[in-house]
């Protein structure tokens, strides 16, 4: 593997995967990603998404849509014909089709695939969860109180 590449559509959550395949380390059922190890992955797509959900990249093998809050943003570029994305067609008639089906598959990953948002409370209190306690439930309560 080791000086390859491939064409692949890949995502940074491919990283841990790959990683866990590599050093031969089986990767939880509930983890994102592909290990980019296997001969072939079959997506047509990858996204990804910045600003907390103000801004989304959808991409495949031939096109990209940049889709924001703000419509006047966003951006179509066919990549087969514009490589270095100069020619927005976002609004061009022709792209409709293909605009709409790449929201469709947007729509889908944030609601059943993306990984959703973590948010850390720093100020929240740390509870050491006890070995063989018979009732969490009220042991948790009583540690919350103090």
């Amino acid at each position: 593997m080791a000086g390859s590449s491939s064409t692949q559509l890949t995502s940074n959550v491919d990283v841990a995967p790959t990683a866990l395949e590599a050093l031969d380390i089986e990767t939880p059922k509930k983890m994102s990603g592909h290990s980019l190890l296997e001969r072939s992955i079959d997506r047509p797509f990858v996204f990804s998404e910045n600003n907390q959900g103000k801004e989304y990249m959808v991409r495949s093998g031939v096109d990209k849509l940049l889709f924001y809050r703000n419509s006047s943003f966003c951006r179509y570029f066919n990549l087969e014909e514009d490589p270095h994305e100069m020619v927005n067609r976002y609004e061009d008639p022709v792209c409709q089709g293909r605009i709409a089906e790449m929201k469709e598959a947007l729509s889908h990953w944030l609601m059943f695939e993306a990984p959703t948002p973590v948010h850390l409370d720093y100020e929240a209190k740390c509870i050491a969860s006890p070995d063989g306690h018979e009732d969490r439930e009220k042991y948790f309560r009583n540690a919350m109180t103090k």
